[in-house]
């Protein structure tokens, strides 16, 4: 960072030179990812003033500094177009073939940022089913794309191909000169140059600014309001109220599933994380889907890095859990199905089945569009025998899953430029909801946004990524979401919120809820390893969370005895590697946090 920060003292010097020679025409440039207010121009998307054009139809003083990227005359910071022509540039980004995109090229999100950068990209695309293995396949080649937008990296990537084998380029001395807006971010939170900074000093990676309040907390319980009335209870609070509200759903109810989730997909879905915490902390991430890490169920107590496995809280737990089993409370599917057999779980059959049901938010079990969604409201943490009500709270909210350039590209500043552009408020806004004037609008006088302070934009058509569309590119890209930008969306104040147009007042609503049971103390946070390091765990990395995986549906499910095989379990952890994997994250959470 130090040397990002000279970096860009010097770049300021050259630019104020530049200024003073050429007067104020380098042009505005969209800078505006951070400006809650941005003003619209007349019947088009801007939302940034534009530099009068000279005779060649570019702004006045374009390309003064005169920039190169691969011998191509490209444009001063902030300005565009980056390059004078359409296709000066063209450049190859590999992207996530997402199901709900129709077409990469034809989007209208591709066409808009071509005409705004005149730079014509051709995407590779990878699918979103099994992607990391894909993307394995694809780093292992010979054959990298320029660049890499939103495909699923991790820093063991960038440890690998970027610090260990240079095959992914250090973009650290080029995001003070080319990328103001996300400089400008990071000088909002100055937390993250840190945190996307690797052990060699360099940075890699353009993040995905997406500081989802619902994220924080996003393991959430929906509970069937019909059902409650049938039985003529209230939403369970507490571990025993909920045994009773399953039982008589199970009783009373013909038919009924009384509580279903998942181990093997759909986003905060997995079953035994919500529950678990009414008897532990307990951020394991148990899905067959989660990543290593995730499995082993890190957290930090007083300063000491721990696993939830051998805490006597976590086997009382397993064992109420394994009770829901054996009593028929719980579905036995939940063990073995996937996100789209709970939806289908959820919706089939003449009439509602499931009454209680986990999710991050009701897509994940249910079709927004249709006559159950509504039906299910949130239920808050629940307390447990000992009295511990509470859910994680993580606010670590950039990875490195975002931009990440080729070190054989020819285009590195105009790549920086190009992804620089997609932190900016409209690209932001197009890119994620659409284009201007059909999808979304800017707020108007008196419209309030879901924190209850003045609206910035409205939408026109409810967000989804479900349903096929050639709008936008959903989540598969990086921009700038930051809280204000997230609370910013017009609610209108009489809307049904379990109606999809209510969709994100619902999740902020819920979560604010949530927010006096959060625990952000005890969350594991980022840390860094040398690749060296990351290869030397990546074994028993995965055997640890292959056991994990395995045996705790099979606790729950009693395949597994709690009683005669619990000590197995820890001795099979033991063995593969779990207590010197919880020495390097501990001496790496030392490293940066003591």
């Amino acid at each position: 960072m130090k040397r990002m920060i000279a970096t860009l003292t010097a770049v300021m010097l050259v630019i104020a030179m530049f200024l003073t020679a050429c007067g104020s025409g380098n042009g505005d440039g969209g800078n505006v990812a951070n400006d809650p207010t941005p003003t619209p121009a007349a019947n088009d998307q801007q939302t940034q003033t534009e530099d009068p054009a000279d005779e060649s139809g570019l702004p006045e003083g374009w390309g003064s500094m005169g920039l190169t990227s691969g011998g191509v005359p490209i444009s001063d910071p902030g300005q565009f177009p980056i390059v004078a022509n359409r296709g000066d540039i063209t450049v190859e980004i590999m992207v996530t073939g997402h199901p709900s995109i129709i077409n990469w090229q034809t989007n209208a999100m591709t066409q808009w940022m071509e005409e705004k950068t005149n730079i014509v990209v051709n995407w590779r695309i990878i699918p979103l089913e099994g992607r990391a293995d894909t993307l394995n396949l694809e780093l292992a080649s010979a054959n990298y794309p320029d660049a890499f937008k939103s495909v699923g990296f991790n820093q063991a990537h960038v440890n690998r191909f970027g610090v260990g084998e240079g095959r992914l380029l250090s973009i650290t001395d080029l995001v003070p000169l080319h990328a103001p807006n996300l400089m400008e971010i990071y000088e909002r939170f100055p937390n993250y140059p840190g945190i996307m900074t690797m052990l060699d000093g360099e940075m890699y990676v353009m993040p995905n600014i997406n500081q989802c309040f619902h994220c924080t907390m996003f393991y959430k319980m929906w509970i069937n309001r019909e059902f409650l009335e049938y039985v003529d209870m209230d939403v369970p609070t507490t571990t025993d109220e909920l045994v009773e509200v399953l039982k008589a759903f199970r009783d009373q109810i013909p038919d009924s599933i009384p509580f279903a989730g998942t181990f093997t997909g759909g986003w905060g879905s997995t079953l035994d994380y919500f529950i678990m915490n009414a008897f532990t902390f307990y951020d394991a991430h148990t899905a067959g889907n989660a990543i290593p890490q995730n499995n082993l169920g890190l957290f930090v107590d007083n300063g000491v890095v721990k696993t939830p496995w051998a805490e006597p809280g976590t086997i009382e737990g397993l064992r109420f859990l394994n009770m829901l089993f054996n009593e028929g409370l719980l579905h036995e599917g939940s063990l073995t199905g996937d996100g789209d057999q709970l939806i289908a779980l959820v919706e089939s059959g003449a009439n509602p089945r499931v009454g209680l049901v986990t999710g991050g938010h009701g897509m994940i079990f249910s079709d927004i569009e249709g006559e159950r969604y509504p039906l299910y409201i949130p239920v808050m943490p629940l307390q447990g025998p000992s009295g511990l009500r509470q859910i994680p709270r993580n606010t670590n909210d950039i990875g490195f899953n975002g931009f990440i350039i080729s070190a054989d590209t020819n285009y590195a500043e105009a790549l920086v430029k190009w992804a620089d552009a997609l932190y900016s408020f409209e690209a932001t806004m197009n890119g994620y909801f659409g284009p201007y004037g059909s999808n979304w609008r800017f707020a108007e006088d008196g419209e309030i946004g879901l924190d209850g302070n003045p609206a910035i934009y409205a939408l026109l058509v409810p967000w989804q990524e479900v349903e096929p569309q050639n709008d936008h590119w959903v989540q598969m890209t990086i921009s700038n979401r930051d809280a204000a930008f997230r609370a910013g969306e017009a609610v209108d104040p009489s809307v049904d919120k379990f109606s999809p147009e209510g969709l994100e007042v619902l999740l902020f609503e819920t979560t604010l809820d949530m927010f006096p049971f959060g625990n952000a103390e005890m969350v594991f946070p980022p840390v860094k390893f040398t690749e060296e390091q990351t290869n030397d765990m990546s074994v028993p990395l995965t055997d640890v969370s292959t056991i994990i995986r395995q045996w705790i549906p099979g606790f729950i499910g009693g395949v597994f005895d709690l009683d005669t095989q619990y000590d197995e379990f820890l001795e099979l952890l033991e063995n593969a590697g779990l207590s010197g994997l919880i020495a390097e994250y501990q001496a790496a959470f030392d490293l940066l946090y003591r």
